[in-house]
């Protein structure tokens, strides 16, 4: 990381927009606050606000997206990646499901839907693990034969997961081991 940062932009100081992903990336991408921008919730979209993506496209940045969140796409913040490559969950089509019918579910279940959310994050957890892991994968090799300029913008989920590194690695920085 120390290399990339000596011929890369290294912000040291940086603060996020609002307090969930997709008002933030959509801030990321147009230089707007949320009430400017008006994503402030699934449904909503961009319009015709310009994205970093269409003014890099412009100047002939090669430019690619890579990650899965269906949010990003149906709200047009993906707007101007020449390439948007997504990594649902799991191995296969079987084990993809569709974030919208999910919602549908949830919404049924009230106050109980939080509860439902945090079981169900700790069951699939494995499953975006494996997507983020070809998503890596697939920007390391696509990285290798990339033009320059470019613009990569990598979404990975298991940031949102809660995470028991292996061994040794869950005692690199702490005597305090994670795992019980």
């Amino acid at each position: 990381l120390d290399e990339l940062a000596t011929d890369s932009t290294v912000f040291q100081r940086a603060i996020t927009p609002a307090t969930w992903t997709l008002p933030s990336h959509a801030s990321l991408f147009t230089g707007l606050y949320p009430p400017e921008h008006g994503v402030l919730d699934r449904g909503d979209a961009l319009g015709e606000i310009q994205t970093l993506a269409e003014i890099l496209a412009e100047r002939d940045y090669e430019t690619r997206s890579y990650g899965y969140l269906e949010w990003f796409q149906l709200g047009g913040i993906l707007r101007g990646f020449d390439q948007t490559n997504t990594s649902r969950l799991g191995n296969s089509d079987s084990e993809s499901l569709s974030t919208r019918a999910i919602d549908r579910v949830l919404d049924t279940l009230g106050d109980r839907r939080w509860q439902v959310l945090e079981l169900a994050r700790s069951l699939s957890f494995s499953g975006f693990n494996r997507a983020d892991h070809r998503t890596v994968d697939t920007v390391l090799a696509d990285a290798t034969e990339v033009n320059e300029p470019f613009c990569f913008f990598v979404h990975l989920n298991t940031v949102h997961w809660p995470y028991t590194p292996p061994t040794p690695y869950h005692r690199l920085f702490s005597d305090v081991s994670c795992r019980t």
